[in-house]
């Protein structure tokens, strides 16, 4: 991983068109063109770094392979049955979400995505203000706050979870000014509102795991007082769930105790539905139906998406998609936990934590609207597999972020 300042020029400008894409809609682009955009510009910008050295780091090889592995399940899938409708677009979102990543990586150091994931909230939070105080019923999706530019409320909210797991580790590592501490807990109440009006149970959930990863390490470095925080995190849950499921409460609290809802999500619905297509073609157990072949009538309306990213991996891409997905985040969780840097195995688990229950329950990682954010998410713990001869590199902050000089 390459060690550069956040005052570059090239930090600079990933760091400024990214900013565009949270300050939606931007002067010349809509948010997922300019998403698109820039992870095809970061692919091709660590490409030339590598032709350059003519040195292709291993992990960068793989990630081309797996790429690689994906077209070939998808092109077997398409002889044996049809070309699906939505192809292009959903394989092109996985690939540039894989491909991306490891480019990122590549690029820059965890503390500088953390910068720029920070700073970025704020033209994120602003233009979801501005949205709400002009518009005349910012309530359209089924009674949840649903805001223009952002898909759903569960991507929406999905990218809530990111921007608030971001400033706190940001502030936690980086240690900014006290007037930007202040600034970003204002942000971090104002996402947290947003997030409770948006009612996704997916987001708000992926907030939670990644606050038990982050704690749950915390305690594995004999914190102690992790232990106390961990447990009244958890009974205030518990107690949050089991108060909104017996006591009638406002919409937005007690959504949070059922499975079903009054717009029909379907999510059990829908899995059992494409299992049941599955288990119909034997065949397409080892290599799916194919990227875009998700279609299910239920509940009066065609679904696209199965909410699952583990569901949706094994429709595409049969048993070896799976296989692959799950291999990849077992391998980054033990990377994670073997590591000795406290503060990088910390915030790195954290956002394995928010990617896992997302991927889990829901599919919003795959959405256009959080594609550069999935993209860094990916970055801030899947790097861990990249530093393995230096943990202290996995978080690694520039002379620039530490008062003595030296990184933390």
């Amino acid at each position: 991983m390459r060690n550069m300042r956040f005052t570059s020029p090239t930090i600079f400008i990933y760091s400024s068109l990214i900013f565009l894409s949270a300050a939606y809609p931007s002067p010349f682009f809509g948010s997922i063109a300019l998403q698109h955009l820039i992870l095809l510009l970061t692919v091709l910008h660590a490409s030339t770094l590598f032709l350059l050295r003519k040195n292709v780091p291993f992990f960068a090889l793989l990630s081309l392979l797996t790429v690689a592995l994906l077209a070939v399940l998808a092109l077997i899938a398409i002889s044996l049955y049809t070309f699906p409708p939505r192809f292009y677009d959903e394989f092109l979102k996985i690939s540039l979400i894989i491909l991306g990543s490891t480019a990122l990586a590549y690029i820059f150091e965890n503390s500088t995505l953390l910068k720029i994931l920070s700073r970025s909230a704020l033209f994120f939070a602003l233009y979801l203000l501005i949205f709400i105080i002009t518009s005349d019923n910012p309530y359209t999706y089924g009674g949840r706050l649903e805001i223009q530019g952002y898909g759903s409320p569960n991507t929406m909210s999905l990218i809530c979870a990111i921007y608030i797991v971001s400033i706190l580790c940001n502030i936690w590592f980086n240690s900014p000014s006290r007037l930007e501490i202040t600034a970003h807990i204002l942000i971090v109440a104002f996402l947290l509102w947003v997030m409770l009006n948006a009612e996704s149970r997916g987001g708000f959930f992926s907030l939670f795991a990644a606050g038990f990863c982050f704690l749950l390490i915390a305690l594995l470095r004999g914190k102690p007082i992790a232990l106390i925080v961990l447990f009244a995190l958890v009974l205030s849950f518990l107690g949050l769930i089991s108060a909104a499921h017996f006591i009638d409460v406002a919409p937005s609290i007690s959504r949070y105790s059922t499975i079903t809802d009054h717009y029909d999500s379907g999510r059990l619905y829908i899995w059992k539905i494409l299992i049941e297509q599955l288990s119909s073609r034997p065949t397409s157990y080892i290599f799916g139906y194919a990227p875009g072949s998700i279609e299910v009538y239920g509940f009066g309306k065609f679904f696209y998406s199965a909410h699952s990213l583990f569901i949706s991996i094994l429709y595409y891409f049969g048993t070896i998609g799976l296989f692959l997905l799950t291999a990849f985040m077992l391998v980054t969780s033990f990377r994670i936990l073997i590591c000795k840097h406290p503060k990088g195995s910390a915030i790195a688990f954290s956002f394995w934590g928010l990617f896992f229950f997302s991927a889990l329950v829901d599919n919003t990682v795959l959405a256009s609207q959080a594609l550069i954010y999935s993209a860094m998410v990916l970055t801030l713990f899947s790097s861990l597999l990249w530093e393995a001869k230096n943990d202290a590199k996995v978080i690694n902050a520039t002379n620039a972020s530490s008062p003595s000089g030296t990184s933390i």
